[in-house]
């Protein structure tokens, strides 16, 4: 299906909606605002009208039709292939269902973020509520994908240059003041894609821009980022697996025959469905399921290989509707395309997924070479991209990955398979980066295909952390005064964290920090707090991220995390034998009565995994860890290590690297 065809079949849908749109939002706010024209004529105001009217329709018809990995990146129209999803507020048990515009989800929070990881649909759930803002008229969409604002850049100037206005006098100060007096609904999608280097200036031009403009409605997406602590008053929502029902009705939906899909859904209703059922709670993994079940008759069990049979399929051009393998310019066979592939992923992770022509040519220049013997022309590489084996798609002057996850892939291959001895530490390096969260997918994808390794030396690290945690951290404890389980729990909470319990009362009241027309503090409690932060607690925070933060009971409460704080959650996901059981955590929560201490107003308890304390009465300390217990464990899905377990595995996994080095040693003589 062409992309003309599309765009023709959905013109006329856009047509009768549009100008609707203008005549009931934008004249009366023309009217309202004309007199900060400078020429406040008839034409001029038409001129703004027709800005508007030809930015909605251009923006109506790109979302309405979306680029289909599977079909080697033809365009289907979103509405044929898109399941309704579900959006859930955990800690208020509340979620919607995303069929159309919900009126009890945008007009109820005026700020949303949803956050979820890769693959879960987050960009297509905002193209749908786009196209369903326009056809119930419930505003004036502005879609800004955010991976194109630069740092110099504000927001404002974007959406003036999208528009397109024919007349100087139509400035960034005339856009502004339309803005702000209200009903624009702003779709700032894919948060986590903006450039490493421009993340700092972007976010605080987003700031500034919401701030300014807050008389009007917002909704961002993104991946996990520990930057997203910066937008407190963003009410966050997760988008919840497919049910099985679900995923079968979007095989279906790929499927228009209804052949293929039967097929699939007949295999999958057998035995299998248990070993693949966490997959098919994933758009994209379901969709990748259709392709590689189209190439080869068979259902991957591991997420990897769902990508390399696609891959597969792709480089073969493979559609039942095409017989024949179309060559490649760039003359490479199917080895050599995936090696550059690799080398190319591992080169652009920290640039994004985004790139324009002089970018992307010497992305691919310094692929080659990283390899030996394989040569070839960058620019044919690149039309093999688009072409014959697409897996990046061009978006005006720009070419991106047809999605972030198959740059995951290739990355965490190319450590697997192209940097000998020096994978391990590689990867302790995206543990421990400051933007760990980015790279969780790689990880993930790591942690499957190279399991051995993974267990080895990350697991086995961190246990051994953990273990010389448990063991010695806060010897300063008085065991005359404190129970011995109070400094055990104290242990367990404090692992990977760095926590601050303050007084309510001494929580700074800045005028700095003052909205008058919210009559409010725009600031959380954590930027208050490290507002203020003296040079000696700056460098211990350094260490760490923001991850939480509460009140209650007379006290203010502040969580950090560093890497060990990371790497349990994600070991968590991955469902390791080493936490302890909800009944187990139930436990741990009765030991103690309502959390209750009396910290002097001066005073600051300080308590982290390097022992770190200042201003501790032993005689809180069941307070201290019933007030960690309810915040920290409940935002990190009560995550908390089992002592016993992780001795129990750190012990089998030395048994296992004496076994091999045994064998090793065996084979030598």
């Amino acid at each position: 299906m062409s992309d003309s065809s599309e765009l023709i079949k959905y013109a006329p849908l856009v047509t009768p909606l549009v100008p609707a749109i203008v005549d009931v939002f934008i004249k009366p706010k023309l009217q309202k605002l004309s007199k900060f024209l400078k020429k406040a004529s008839t034409d001029s105001l038409l001129s703004v009208e027709t800005n508007f009217t030809e930015y909605l329709e251009r923006s109506y018809n790109k979302h309405a039709v979306i680029p289909i990995l599977i079909f080697q990146n033809q365009q289907r129209e979103l509405k044929d292939i898109y399941v309704p999803l579900t959006v859930r507020r955990e800690r208020e048990n509340e979620s919607f269902k995303v069929e159309n515009y919900p009126k009890d989800f945008l007009p109820k929070y005026r700020k949303v973020l949803i956050r979820d990881t890769a693959g879960m649909g987050k960009s297509t759930l905002m193209k749908r509520l786009f196209l369903s803002c326009l056809e119930e008229q419930k505003g004036i969409p502005i879609f800004i994908e955010l991976r194109k604002i630069k740092g110099d850049d504000s927001i404002v100037n974007f959406i003036h240059r999208e528009l397109n206005p024919i007349n100087d006098e139509f400035d960034t100060d005339f856009i502004l003041n339309l803005i702000r007096d209200g009903n624009f609904i702003f779709f700032f999608d894919g948060y986590d894609e903006i450039a490493q280097s421009e993340r700092a200036k972007v976010t605080v031009n987003l700031h500034d821009f919401i701030s300014k403009t807050s008389n009007n409605f917002f909704i961002m997406t993104s991946r996990p980022e520990a930057s997203l602590a910066s937008f407190p008053d963003f009410m966050e929502f997760d988008i919840q697996p497919l049910q099985l029902e679900e995923a079968f009705l979007l095989l279906r939906k790929y499927d228009r025959n209804n052949e293929l899909s039967s097929e699939i859904i007949s295999k999958l209703e057998g035995e299998i469905i248990n070993n693949i059922k966490e997959f098919l709670g994933n758009p994209l993994l379901v969709s990748l399921l259709y392709k590689s079940y189209e190439y080869k008759r068979t259902i991957p069990l591991k997420k990897h290989n769902f990508y390399r049979q696609v891959y597969d399929a792709l480089f073969e051009n493979h559609d039942l509707t095409k017989p024949h393998i179309r060559d490649k310019y760039s003359n490479l066979d199917s080895d050599s395309f995936h090696a550059v592939l690799r080398a190319m992923s591992f080169i652009t992770i920290k640039q994004g997924i985004e790139y324009n022509k002089d970018e992307i040519l010497s992305y691919i220049r310094k692929a080659k070479t990283l390899l030996s013997n394989i040569d070839f022309k960058e620019t044919d590489f690149l039309k093999d991209l688009l072409q014959t084996v697409p897996l990046f798609s061009k978006d005006g002057n720009y070419y991106r990955w047809s999605h972030k996850s198959i740059q995951d892939y290739f990355t965490a291959l190319y450590i697997k398979e192209d940097t000998n001895e020096r994978k391990v530490e590689l990867l302790k390096k995206l543990i421990r980066s400051a933007d760990n969260e980015k790279y969780e997918n790689v990880l993930d994808l790591f942690y499957e295909i190279d399991n051995k390794v993974f267990r080895h030396f990350i697991i086995y690290e961190f246990l051994e952390q953990f273990s010389k945690h448990y063991s010695a951290a806060f010897r300063f404890a008085d065991k005359k005064n404190n129970k011995g389980k109070d400094i055990q729990d104290l242990r367990l909470l404090t692992f990977g964290k760095l926590f601050f319990l303050f007084p309510q009362n001494s929580m700074i009241k800045s005028n700095d920090f003052y909205d008058a027309d919210k009559e409010s503090y725009t600031l959380s409690y954590a930027n208050q707090f490290l507002y203020t932060v003296n040079e000696q607690l700056s460098a211990e925070l350094s260490k760490y991220k923001y991850f939480s933060e509460g009140s209650g009971n007379g006290y203010s409460y502040l969580g950090f995390g560093n890497y060990n704080f990371f790497l349990t959650n994600f070991l968590h996901k991955k469902k390791l034998n080493v936490f302890y059981d909800h009944e187990d955590y139930d436990d741990i929560r009765s030991r103690n009565d309502k959390p209750s201490i009396n910290i002097p107003v001066d005073f600051c308890v300080i308590l982290s995994e390097n022992s770190y304390t200042k201003h501790i009465n032993h005689a809180d300390l069941s307070s201290i860890n019933l007030i960690l217990t309810y915040h920290s464990m409940d935002t990190v899905n009560r995550c908390l290590l089992h002592p016993d377990k992780c001795l129990k595995l750190k012990e089998e996994i030395e048994a296992e690297i004496k076994r091999e080095e045994a064998n090793e040693l065996y084979e030598i003589l």
